[in-house]
């Protein structure tokens, strides 16, 4: 176990923009993460899921890759002028805790940074205590909790050079 452990920490992973053939692993990998979450998944709540090469088609999505495999993802898109917003992003759950998914914001923040975007948004169900945890460890800023969500802020110009 102490071996497992030690690989999960210090796992080496490459995170790099998604190609139109993996959009359905991807989707995949999503609909895994909301069913362990959830316990089963649902479709009404996530209409972009259903056709998730068109809905994201012009947004920013990577992955995580480990062996090849994908591991990881997040997805950047336009919120508004000058903003921009976080949304879907996932481990798949024997990669978690490895520091993946920091690797994959940091990406997403950069991407933000270099398409000229002001802030940064995301939300996260404000009883997903881990989720809530982990955007507030990065730096992400509380701003509001409304409909069982809790809504996060970053502004670009904290980020310096690059991202934290």
């Amino acid at each position: 176990m102490i071996g497992l452990a030690h690989e999960k920490r210090t796992l080496n992973v490459a995170i790099v923009p998604a190609h139109g053939t993996e959009l359905e692993s991807v989707r995949a990998l999503i609909v895994q993460g909301l069913t362990q979450r959830w316990g089963d998944y649902d479709a009404r709540f996530n209409p972009d899921l259903e056709d998730f090469a068109k809905s994201h088609s012009q947004e920013v999505v990577v992955v995580a890759k480990f062996d090849g495999q994908i591991v990881g993802c997040g997805v950047l898109k336009k919120d508004s002028d000058g903003v921009g917003r976080i949304v879907r992003m996932t481990v798949c759950t024997d990669r978690q805790r490895a520091g993946i998914g920091r690797k994959i914001l940091n990406a997403l923040l950069a991407a933000a940074r270099d398409a000229g975007y002001d802030e940064v948004l995301l939300e996260t169900t404000s009883t997903w205590e881990c989720a809530v945890a982990f955007y507030t460890a990065c730096g992400f800023a509380p701003v509001k909790t409304e409909n069982g969500d809790q809504h996060f802020r970053w502004v670009i110009d904290s980020l310096g050079p690059e991202p934290p």
